[in-house]
Order: structure tokens, then sequence, then C-alpha cells
């Protein structure tokens, strides 16, 4: 095989709750992911130079060392002592700082895809134990699927899948990165959401209760957001006056 191309599938969080700040900066999570079918393109490709060069439809993302799908194949080529090189095109569709995981996506896929590529038998399990030193949200990326994430977002449950459903989801023109909203969080004014509910409630198919909560998903992080700029409050108003039809 001397080319793949994969969909690096993006994700929205139907419920985000912050428990804590932690002693090393991160937060521990309570949060239910859900995948959805807004991807990227991700087309992989061996090269004799034993070079790896990134290129992207987007002059937003970094082509170099810093992009997260070079340093998913870099690991993993440096680990299995991978003598050719890989050129990997990403077309971008995720909205780029949106929260969808559209970087922790792109990373967890080039894992998924220079490890069948080179055919180096690595399990699911086995990424992902590789993903998270790249970022909190790649071991869900590998994993996909609908699952319960806890810790800084690495310890994962998976659960059954909603029923299918339309989900309209709205990209302004704000991006707000994670490290700022994060470091922006202030713990003793959050509502603060049940996951433990929130999770007998998509078992049972209740989509009354997620449709409460229109932007964001449900939980602290949306209240946050939904503070700081008027554009995110103007969505569902917006939906409105358009009449937009599924």
């Amino acid at each position: 095989m001397e080319k793949i191309e994969l969909k690096a599938y993006g994700k929205i969080n139907l419920g985000l709750d912050v428990i804590r700040k932690r002693p090393d900066g991160y937060h521990d999570l309570d949060m239910i992911m859900q995948m959805v079918d807004v991807y990227d393109d991700i087309v992989i490709t061996k090269n004799k130079t034993g070079k790896i060069e990134v290129k992207t439809d987007t002059a937003v993302l970094s082509n170099g060392k810093d992009n997260l799908a070079y340093m998913a194949a870099k690991m993993l080529m440096d680990e299995f002592k991978i003598k050719d090189g890989v050129n990997i095109y990403i077309n971008k569709r995720i909205p780029i700082a949106g929260g969808m995981a559209g970087g922790s996506s792109d990373c967890a896929t080039t894992l998924m895809g220079i490890n069948q590529l080179f055919e180096l038998g690595l399990s699911k399990e086995e990424l992902m134990e590789r993903g998270v030193k790249l970022g909190a949200d790649v071991p869900y990326c590998v994993l996909g699927g609908t699952a319960i994430a806890r810790g800084i977002g690495e310890v994962l449950t998976p659960l059954p899948a909603p029923a299918d459903c339309h989900v309209i989801i709205a990209k302004p023109p704000v991006s707000v990165s994670t490290a700022y909203v994060y470091g922006h969080i202030k713990p003793l004014i959050l509502h603060r959401l049940c996951i433990n509910n929130l999770d007998r409630d998509i078992s049972k198919h209740n989509h009354l209760v997620l449709c409460q909560f229109p932007v964001g998903g449900r939980g602290s992080e949306y209240g946050l957001a939904v503070s700081w700029n008027v554009a995110l409050e103007n969505i569902p108003y917006i939906i409105l006056q358009e009449q937009i039809e599924l």
C-alpha cells in the first residue's frame, strides 16, 4: 500500500462539567462527547525522501513540526524506525477553533493512517495510549462514537449511540481557543451539570433534554462561551428567522 485516504471526524460535547483545576494546570472534566458527520479529508502517501511533509488547504494552519498530524506521524515513525517518509494532505472541513476537536481528530486519524499504511499492527487501545501524549482529546478521536470522558478527557467509557437525529452546528465568525476557555474559568459561578443524568437521558433517547440547551451543548462551557460574545446568543434566533429546514 502506497497511499491511504481517511476521514477525520469532528465531535461535539453533549455535556461538559468542569470539576476542578489540577496542580499540573489542566482541569478534571466530566463530559459526554459525540462524533458527528463533519470531517476533514486526510490523504497520507509514502515517499522516499525520509521526510514528513504536511500540507493543508488553509493558510490558518501550520504545515510545520507543530502540526499535530506531523507530530503523530513522527511519533510512530520514530518508534518503529520507519525509513520512508510521508506526505500528509489535510482538506479542512471541521471549523477551526470551534471546539470540535479538529486538530485532535487529524492527529488521531494520522496515527490510524500510519498504523495501517505501514502495517504496524497496533490496536485501537495502543493508539489511544500514544495519542494522549499528543493531546487530551486524541484518545477519544481514536475511539469515536459516544463516550463519557473523565480526567483531562483521556479516561473514556463508551456509551450506546443516541438515536439518529439532526443536529444544527453553527460556527459564528468568532474563534475561541481551548487554552483561553480553561484559562478564564471561574469555578464558583459555574452551573454544575450531572453527567450521570445526561447519560441516562441519552441511553433512553430522550432528545428533548438535549435540546433545552441549543448552543454549545450542556454544561459550564456553554455558560462561559455565551458570556463572551453576543454572536453565540443570537444563533437560536437566527435559526428561527431563517426558518432553517432539516
